[in-house]
């Protein structure tokens, strides 16, 4: 039983909406089963599962309402096996091409599913179609792992660049002076300045102060020089004495009077400017500190986007590294960010053609064994899409068997009553 397993016949009695069906499925490409709603279409798709799925596929109750007998299905394989249900218990017989007899053990043993169902994928949320193609690839936790890393840099370099974005903006809005000085000033020095100043200042008035009184002192020395010129006789000693102490006082007013006539007041009115204008300065300072923090704090966050965009790129081509190298279960099928892409499309812009195709190659990896796939609802197909769906089916070399609420040509047969109708 090494061979691809497929069905070449199937035979229904009594079974459901079933009275009586024999018919020899294709090998290759799609039988589509037609007929109104309620004819037994569900029926002949069950069937084969009712047979090889065991107890668990086994309805409650098989019997057709009104038959008279037992139901009865049989499933001929193309290895030469048959597996019938049958009798009041719808018991399982299963026989080899050399008479021998087996059951649901010896099914098992080559059919790890009964049949390709690809309801499973196309009913899955995207990550489950993700994880089964994931699975069916080979690539295991290892593209997922990378998947995870590259989605955890993409949010932190989006994080970063929105930060560096917002931190710019927020430098930009801060207000900057171009007249401001590098440091702020200092008030206490200033006022410092201003007590220098004036005491330098009071030191000057009272230089003034002492020639004024030298001014004075030489008037009383220069009268008394007088009166005793006019007492000369009696008092020349004393007008000796008197001259040179004149000519040394004048000596002294001198060289006072040109000290002082030097000396040049320094101007208090800059530094009381200064310190009147040092809050607006040093406003101005700490605001230009301000953006300027502003701006390194963004330029370090454009480093930190920049290695978090250069370790999503490392792991980018990582992740194509991996997707190169897998062989995936059909030809223009890849993965792209959690989800199945076929074609360049996503699941959710493909056709249902496409839908069916995807699935069909998916579950077909899975159970390789199996040759024979259960569709139902082909309905939704328009004709060109069921044409394509039967010529996939048929490059492949698969066995469909599908159901169509339909009475077109397209249709392998058409139940009606419980039977196949007969076509014109």
């Amino acid at each position: 039983m090494g061979e691809q397993v497929k069905i070449v016949r199937l035979i229904i009695r009594n079974t459901k909406a079933i009275e009586e069906l024999d018919v020899e499925l294709a090998l290759n490409g799609v039988t589509s089963i037609g007929g109104g709603c309620g004819e037994g279409k569900s029926t002949v798709l069950d069937a084969p599962s009712f047979v090889l799925g065991g107890e668990k596929y086994r309805p409650s109750d098989l019997q057709r309402h009104g038959a008279d007998e037992y139901p009865y299905i049989a499933v001929f394989l193309n290895t030469g096996w048959k597996a019938e249900r049958m009798g009041k218990n719808a018991a399982l017989k299963f026989t080899g091409p050399d008479g021998a007899h087996g059951g649901q053990q010896l099914i098992n043993a080559f059919l790890s599913t009964f049949a390709l169902d690809d309801r499973k994928f196309r009913n899955a949320s995207k990550k489950g179609k993700y994880e089964i193609l994931l699975r069916t690839a080979g690539l295991g936790d290892e593209l997922a792992e990378l998947e995870k890393k590259e989605d955890g840099f993409f949010a932190l370099r989006t994080d970063l660049g929105r930060d560096a974005d917002r931190m710019e903006a927020y430098a930009k809005s801060l207000p900057w002076h171009d007249d401001a000085p590098d440091a702020e000033v200092s008030v206490a020095d200033l006022v410092s300045e201003h007590q220098r100043i004036r005491s330098a200042n009071a030191a000057n008035d009272d230089a003034r102060r002492s020639l004024a009184a030298l001014a004075a002192e030489g008037k009383g020395k220069a009268s008394k020089s007088a009166t005793i010129a006019a007492q000369i006789v009696s008092l020349q000693a004393q007008q000796k004495e008197a001259d040179a102490d004149l000519t040394a006082s004048r000596v002294a007013y001198d060289q006072t009077r040109k000290s002082v006539e030097a000396l040049v007041d320094d101007d208090p009115a800059p530094v009381l400017g200064q310190i009147a204008n040092a809050e607006g300065t040093n406003t101005k300072v700490r605001e230009n500190a301000a953006q300027l923090a502003a701006h390194l704090a963004a330029q370090e966050k454009r480093s930190e986007y920049a290695s978090a965009h250069s370790s999503l790129l490392s792991t980018r081509e990582g992740l194509a590294k991996i997707l190169d190298g897998a062989e995936m279960p059909l030809e223009g099928m890849s993965l792209d960010h959690g989800e199945v892409v076929y074609q360049g499309q996503k699941w959710d812009c493909m056709a249902e053609s496409e839908h069916r195709i995807v699935s069909t190659a998916i579950v077909r990896t899975e159970n390789p064994k199996c040759g024979f796939l259960f569709a139902d609802g082909l309905e939704c197909m328009d004709l060109p899409t069921f044409e394509a769906y039967d010529a996939y089916a048929k490059s492949v070399g698969l066995q469909i068997l599908g159901t169509r609420v339909s009475q077109g040509a397209e249709n392998s047969f058409i139940l009606e009553g419980g039977k196949a109708k007969e076509q014109s």
